[in-house]
């Protein structure tokens, strides 16, 4: 129980010091995304958990040596849950313009959460299903998926959803997924 506060309240710093240190990096490419998201939306499987999540995101600009992957945006982020399993996450964003104003992101990489249980085995004596997912790994795979509208050369809001798993690497993978609307901020 300690490690998930200790895991929020990282997460809550974290989100602090993008939404603080964002503007420093003015001119030079940085997107924040945030937005609230519905927990365990069940899109690949039913809901298990339930609440909101508040979602924060980090985009820089591309490096060079990524424009043979489509140049491809490094991102960091996190999903903070209120009552479900938290979760901070990396790895890189494509976005996709198309019909004047519109756009499509996608994204994928690594997660580390802060489930209480892994599988059933971690579950205590006598108590035979978890009331939260059983992800079966700490770190997972996070995929991302989003459409959006560009509304000013600055600022964007699109629908997003989310998923992490351990794409059966690991003994359990009931995987989790968050569905929502965001809002990004270009410096």
């Amino acid at each position: 129980m300690r490690v998930k506060l200790a895991l929020k309240v990282a997460a809550s710093v974290a989100v602090a010091g993008f939404l603080s240190a964002a503007p420093a990096f003015a001119g030079g490419g940085l997107e924040l995304r945030g937005g609230v998201l519905a927990h365990d939306a069940g899109l690949f499987s039913g809901p298990k958990e339930d609440g909101i999540d508040i979602n924060a995101e980090l985009l820089f600009p591309s490096p060079d040596f990524l424009g043979i992957l489509g140049s491809p945006r490094p991102h960091i982020g996190g999903n903070y849950s209120v009552d479900g399993i938290s979760f901070g996450y990396a790895g890189l964003a494509w976005d996709w313009d198309f019909l004047d104003r519109f756009f499509v992101t996608a994204s994928f990489g690594g997660a580390i959460h802060d489930a209480d249980y892994l599988t059933e085995d971690d579950l205590p004596p006598g108590v035979k299903e978890s009331q939260e997912r059983l992800l079966g790994c700490q770190v997972l795979f996070h995929l991302a998926l989003g459409v959006g509208y560009q509304v000013t050369e600055r600022v964007n809001v699109h629908l997003y959803a989310d998923h992490i798993s351990n794409a059966t690497l690991c003994d359990n993978n009931e995987g989790l997924e968050n569905a929502g609307a965001r809002v990004g901020i270009k410096f």
